[in-house]
Order: structure tokens, then C-alpha cells, then sequence
């Protein structure tokens, strides 16, 4: 199964960075400039976040 790496960072140079780095060890690469609101189209606040990143954590062990 291959691997998926998000990276989220508000700054072009460091996703930039990372997704060189990353690529060197062949994971797919998606980008978000500002979390969640670049990664599903909508801001999302409080509970909402929370929820997004728990599921995010209990998807990816």
C-alpha cells in the first residue's frame, strides 16, 4: 500500500522542503497552505478540528 504524507505550513518554502525530502522516500505528497481549510474546502474551528485530527491520528497507527 503506498504511503500518503500531508503537509501543512502556511509557508511555500517549507512544504516545498518537505515535499523534496519526502519524495526522496517515495510517499505520495498533498499540500495544505492552512490546515484543514485548504485540505477539505472549508475552515473548520474548534470541535470540528479536533474531531478532523482525531480521526486523522486514529487512520494513520
Amino acid at each position: 500500500m503506498p504511503r500518503t504524507v500531508l503537509i501543512v505550513d502556511d509557508s511555500p518554502t517549507i512544504r516545498g522542503f518537505a515535499r523534496l525530502f519526502l519524495k526522496s522516500l517515495q510517499v505520495e505528497v498533498k499540500e495544505a497552505e492552512d490546515g484543514a481549510s485548504d485540505f477539505l474546502g472549508k475552515p473548520l474551528r474548534g470541535p470540528e478540528l479536533q474531531e478532523l485530527v482525531k480521526r486523522l491520528l486514529r487512520t494513520a497507527a
